[in-house]
């Protein structure tokens, strides 16, 4: 099995990037679990949501049977952004960081524009927020890369990289 994570700030492309590649590949994608979860409470989230967005994530990840797959966004989204937004990370969040086998995490660089969506929060600060995320991925010691440019540029980085 291969298990590859889209990651970065918002509205970096993540989305678009790992449905490309999972048909691309023949894999499954595995969708961010916190947009729906969110869109779906009559209230502002809490700490204890992004726990239970954690839950939901590695039940989603857990659920799939393919050889290959990719999630759009998984635990380091949600480690970052419990740090940003409440300066602490639920324990679940950090465990299931180590835990989960992840083959290669793709950072998305927020070098596209930003499209306003309800549920994102931080239109002016995605590049700091880009380097939050490198530094967490150079820190974890993991295989990472970088991508940029258009779509196809984006998808055909991952692609050479698994070749």
């Amino acid at each position: 099995m291969m298990h590859i994570v889209i990651t970065g700030p918002e509205s970096s492309g993540k989305t678009t990037l790992s449905k490309q590649l999972s048909e691309r590949l023949g894999g499954t994608w595995v969708e961010e679990f916190s947009r729906t979860y969110v869109a779906n409470i009559d209230r502002p989230y809490t700490l204890d949501d992004i726990a239970a967005i954690a839950e939901g994530q590695k039940a989603n990840i857990n659920a799939t049977e393919s050889e290959i797959i990719v999630s759009d966004t998984a635990f380091l989204v949600l480690k970052i952004w419990a740090h940003v937004r409440f300066g602490s990370v639920p324990e679940s969040v950090k465990r299931y960081l180590q835990s989960v086998p992840v083959d290669l995490y793709v950072l998305c660089h927020p070098e596209i524009p930003w499209e306003y969506d309800p549920l994102r929060e931080n239109p002016n600060d995605r590049e700091r927020l880009f380097n939050l995320y490198k530094a967490d991925l150079e820190e974890m010691q993991v295989p990472f890369i970088v991508v940029r440019g258009t779509e196809q540029e984006r998808l055909e980085k991952v692609l050479q990289y698994l070749r």
